[in-house]
């Protein structure tokens, strides 16, 4: 079943992933595909990133974030720090800020409710049939580190299947503003944890957004 509406007050989480563009093998699959590249590389999206949709599981962080996700959250999505395109130095990039819209208790029940909305379940949605994304698509990796993935991800399904619905309230997977730690510690007062994300005032995360010209994004409520 879905669960719609607000589990409780709104927080506000900073979360981070590696896109294509995070190697150039990436790059290369990311010119191959079509894909813009800085959506995540791995061969199951996470998180799931389009203009349209973008959903969040538990086959990357484990328990350490999406269970701990309540509808009507904000997360905010950064790169992991690489040296992307002719960047002289290694940075982050903002490219995401999410609305938390709807929970599910599975993936199935994830998937039935996107197929009835007339959308394809994505590459993050473990269910039968849907099938992990062609090597060609994704940054480079061996077939036995893939399989070992897949199985990570699978076990982290079944202890943890919670599926998360978002609407972009911001998106930019071309060209996203460049993040430093000097402006994560003049906004935040820290650079955020890569593995276990921790929430943030709405002050926090608005101060980060002005710091990177997105002072224009709406955040919900007050």
């Amino acid at each position: 079943m879905w669960l719609g509406g607000r589990d409780g007050a709104m927080r506000f989480w900073i979360n981070k992933y590696e896109p294509l563009a995070a190697s150039k093998g990436g790059m290369d699959a990311a010119g191959r595909s079509g894909e813009p590249p800085f959506v995540d590389g791995s061969h199951r999206r996470e998180p799931y990133l389009s203009e349209e949709l973008a959903t969040i599981s538990s086959i990357c962080r484990g328990s350490n974030f999406a269970p701990r996700l309540n509808t009507g959250d904000i997360v905010v999505y950064l790169t992991k720090k690489r040296r992307y395109g002719d960047d002289a130095e290694t940075s982050m990039r903002l490219t995401a800020v999410l609305e938390v819209v709807r929970k599910f208790d599975s993936h199935e029940d994830a998937a039935a409710w996107l197929i009835g909305e007339g959308r394809t379940p994505p590459s993050n949605c473990l269910v039968e049939g849907n099938d992990d994304l062609d090597a060609e698509a994704c940054a480079p990796c061996s077939p036995g580190k893939r399989r070992d993935l897949e199985t990570c991800y699978r076990s982290r399904v079944e202890q943890y299947p919670v599926y998360f619905i978002c609407d972009p309230l911001w998106l930019c997977l071309e060209s996203p503003p460049t993040v430093t730690d000097a402006i994560l510690e003049s906004a935040l007062g820290r650079v955020p944890m890569v593995q276990t994300p921790t929430t943030w005032t709405r002050r926090e995360v608005r101060a980060l957004l002005r710091k990177v010209g997105l002072g224009h994004v709406r955040l919900p409520g007050r």
